[in-house]
């Protein structure tokens, strides 16, 4: 259970336990968790950092303990309303609902407030709630009073086995009854919901903060709307036209989006020092165009979080992130608590720039090509090093599927790595009319952003000389950090 993390002691012993069964990653992330996500310590670790200059550590660990406070009852309300009075509506929202969720499922397990909710998602036709919190508030009440009889008996001791034996026989009835597909515990019955991630991808043919021109402010406009209407946790950005002279905060302030943690590969920075091929700076590093900006929310999802994987990285045309997330539920789990799942983005030049020779052109193109047909395989690699549960590629790859040769292109790296190029609410995400930004992910792992049925990836109006596309990614079923699972079979 991920909230052990956060708990002084346990988190401790979880790592070693881990440690000891030979998950040193997820011994790794539940440390990680701990120092970044326990309220008091994690704003003790912000301060450190931010006193060492570390800001972006510091920023991590500072949103991450606020928004374990958020699921708190009562510190969470307090927390939204504080938010509201200094305007921030957001902030407010995000702890209202959380710390309504977790007061919802503990109401649900306490004798005659469970039963009165109970009642009341009846008489609002929800049989299903209903159901749930008369299971839930029944349960406690029979292990309460068994208890009672057993301390009467046999002092304390007899409590314990009193409750303990009722609480036995009150889950072997409902599993009897329901043939095993309803469990209810003395907490909420694990409801697992899907977990996604949402994302807004594009190509913004320049993002830099220096030009004021109508052009400019205009596409800014429509690309900070775009982010208002889908809140995504993701924004990935080729064609950024980033360099060293741009600073983070001059972004994040154009955008409206200090909270985001900003990453980059700009178009003049040659390749990552963390690459593994050991490429020497090219002369592509001199050319106009390119970069690529990805900016993540780490708020809203609790226990997921996105980091730089550049080894398999070719500049600014093949970027490759890790993003991790930690179960709740052992059952959606599977054999590790934390998961690994890989997204990359792409950016390839369709043509020379000027001064570039078509030889050296022709070599960087078939690297780059060479490398996005390399990546499946390490994704679909099964080694405990890598072992990533799916994975998927956005961006603008330059290849039309109208044109043999592109189609050629796409319908390989779908075959070799074994996954899908998503389908396309629109057949045109270029202003010229083509095709030329694409999806390719394992299958069931790209969704329609608000239809978890559906893997239509919706393309947006025209942005820039782009669409933008949105879509969301599917990690698995969870339930909530602090409504852990206690159930045998998920529902």
């Amino acid at each position: 259970m991920a909230w052990l993390d956060m708990v002084p002691g346990l988190s401790q012993i979880k790592a070693l336990a881990q440690v000891v069964t030979g998950d040193t990653e997820g011994a790794s992330r539940t440390m990680e968790r701990f120092a970044t996500k326990t309220p008091i310590v994690s704003h003790v670790v912000a301060g450190v950092a931010k006193v060492c200059g570390d800001d972006e550590t510091a920023k991590e660990c500072w949103d991450g303990a606020n928004n374990s406070l958020n699921a708190l009852p009562i510190v969470g309300h307090a927390k939204g309303v504080g938010h509201y009075v200094i305007g921030d509506i957001k902030g407010g929202n995000r702890a209202m609902k959380h710390a309504t969720s977790t007061s919802m499922g503990m109401m649900n397990s306490m004798p005659v407030v469970g039963h009165a909710k109970g009642l009341v998602h009846y008489a609002l036709n929800d049989k299903e709630g209903g159901n749930r919190a008369m299971l839930a508030a029944t349960r406690t009440t029979t292990v309460m009073g068994a208890g009672a009889g057993g301390f009467l008996v046999g002092g304390p001791a007899g409590a314990v086995a009193g409750g303990m034996v009722a609480g036995a026989e009150w889950d072997l009835g409902t599993a009897v009854v329901t043939d095993g597909k309803e469990i209810h515990g003395i907490y909420d019955d694990c409801v697992c919901d899907d977990v996604k991630i949402r994302i807004l991808y594009i190509n913004m043919c320049s993002i830099n903060p220096d030009n004021d021109t109508d052009k400019m402010t205009d596409k800014i406009r429509r690309l900070k709307g775009l982010i208002t209407r889908h809140q995504p946790h993701i924004i990935a950005i080729v064609e950024s036209w980033l360099t060293k002279n741009h600073h983070d905060e001059e972004i994040l302030n154009l955008l409206g989006l200090n909270w985001y943690r900003i990453f980059r590969q700009d178009r003049c920075s040659g390749h990552h020092p963390g690459n593994a091929y050991g490429h020497s700076r090219s002369v592509q590093s001199k050319r106009r165009g390119g970069g690529v900006l990805v900016l993540w929310n780490p708020n809203d999802v609790v226990n997921a979080s996105l980091e730089r994987n550049p080894a398999e990285d070719h500049e600014d045309n093949v970027v490759n992130f890790d993003l991790f997330y930690t179960f709740n539920c052992t059952k959606c789990s599977g054999r590790k608590s934390t998961q690994k799942f890989g997204f990359t983005v792409v950016y390839r030049r369709p043509s020379r720039f000027k001064g570039q020779d078509r030889a050296e052109y022709e070599e960087i193109n078939q690297t780059v090509i060479d490398r996005l047909v390399h990546l499946p395989f390490m994704y679909n690699d099964s080694h405990p090093d890598l072992d990533y549960r799916r994975w998927v590629m956005v961006g603008d790859f330059n290849w039309n599927p109208e044109n043999r040769q592109h189609h050629w292109l796409l319908t390989y790296l779908c075959s070799a790595g074994n996954v899908e190029r998503s389908n396309l609410s629109s057949q045109c995400t270029h202003r010229a009319g083509h095709v030329l930004d694409h999806v390719i992910g394992s299958p069931g792992f790209v969704v329609n952003s608000t239809d978890a049925s559906s893997s239509v990836v919706d393309v947006t109006e025209i942005v820039s000389d782009h669409a933008a596309l949105i879509f969301s990614l599917k990690l698995g079923k969870d339930c909530s950090t602090y409504r852990p699972c206690n159930a045998r079979r998920c529902r």
